[in-house]
């Protein structure tokens, strides 16, 4: 018999040949050529009429995981140690859990969103973690996404906190703004914390508070402490914008470069330098949005927030004019193919 066990990435699960023992990795494209092509049943692997394919992981619970299943609706399941599925059901109530107590290892993918669950907001298991915990990369993918879990990363290191804060801030789970109301990390030490955030505003700018906040200091303590880290972080980032080479995006390629495209573009840039009640560096900001990209297509926002969010910095207002030059003299140099 074949048994589907625990996933390993996106792509690669664990199964388990009960005849001899044998654990082999399968991709998803395996597990459907198995199922679906060579008739093989597998555990776990369901393929629809229509070619859709569920996998539904199979574990043997103890006695404990069934009771805290049906006494507190959390269905977690732990193997030699190491915990390959932490997820939830409706009958969730507020629980505290110290994982150290049950696991010394947090498999990658071993959380599984409850998306068809709905609970009251005030409903959380709060997760408390300990440096004796080996937390992987990709520990925490899925961790966030329905917001019904709290992470307490307070008695962590900076590089394990680090591989949780990465899975928050992909769900936006944490930050000014998090998408539950509240934030889904519990950190005590309070730079590292507000590191964080700043970092979130950085990523994601200010369109949680509708124009009634307009700079970093509002919003986050210390914010010149916080400027100073993030320039450290990101300043090579921030350099490459400065000098990267500047290329219509796909959309407007695709469709073909007009002359009108140039003469609007034109227009909007000897606005920004004719008037000065024109902010300059949202125009180009708009005007790379809709026309332009660089390699990194990311990096551009991520100074145009820092010179606008953040502590003002002449350095990194030099890197966002050399950008904007660069816009100019890439469209003036252009030539239309006729």
């Amino acid at each position: 018999m074949l048994i589907l066990k625990k996933q390993l990435t996106e792509l690669k699960y664990e199964v388990l040949d009960t005849d001899d023992g044998v654990i082999e990795i399968a991709t998803l494209t395996d597990l459907k050529h198995c199922v679906k092509d060579l008739g093989l049943e597998i555990q776990g692997v369901v393929i629809d009429g229509q070619g859709y394919m569920s996998l539904k992981p199979q574990f043997d619970y103890s006695v404990k995981e069934t009771k805290f299943k049906v006494l507190k609706g959390i269905d977690m399941h732990v193997e030699n140690g190491e915990l390959v599925k932490f997820t939830y059901n409706k009958g969730l109530q507020n629980t505290t859990i110290k994982l150290s107590d049950y696991c010394s290892i947090i498999a990658p993918h071993c959380f599984k969103p409850a998306w068809g669950v709905k609970l009251d907001n005030n409903t959380h298991i709060t997760l408390i973690l300990d440096e004796s915990l080996d937390i992987k990369l990709g520990s925490f993918i899925d961790c966030f996404y329905c917001g019904y879990i709290i992470v307490d990363v307070s008695a962590l290191s900076d590089k394990k906190a680090n591989l949780v804060y990465k899975e928050a801030i992909k769900a936006k789970a944490i930050g000014l703004y998090p998408h539950r109301g509240s934030s889904c990390i519990i950190d005590t030490n309070c730079e590292r914390f507000y590191f964080y955030w700043a970092d979130c505003l950085l990523r994601n700018g200010l369109f949680g508070f509708n124009g009634q906040v307009s700079r970093a200091e509002e919003v986050i303590p210390n914010v010149e402490r916080y400027s100073q880290l993030l320039k450290e972080k990101y300043m090579p980032l921030f350099e490459y914008v400065a000098n990267a080479e500047i290329h219509f995006n796909k959309m407007i390629s695709r469709r073909g470069i007009q002359e009108k495209d140039i003469i609007v573009i034109k227009h909007h840039i000897n606005d920004a330098v004719s008037n000065r009640r024109i902010d300059r560096a949202k125009v180009y900001k708009e005007l790379y949005r809709r026309y332009f990209t660089v390699s990194k297509p990311l990096s551009v926002y991520k100074l145009y927030r820092f010179i606008i969010l953040f502590e003002k910095d002449e350095y990194c207002d030099h890197l966002w004019k050399m950008f904007c030059e660069h816009i100019n003299q890439f469209v003036e140099n252009y030539k239309i193919n006729s």
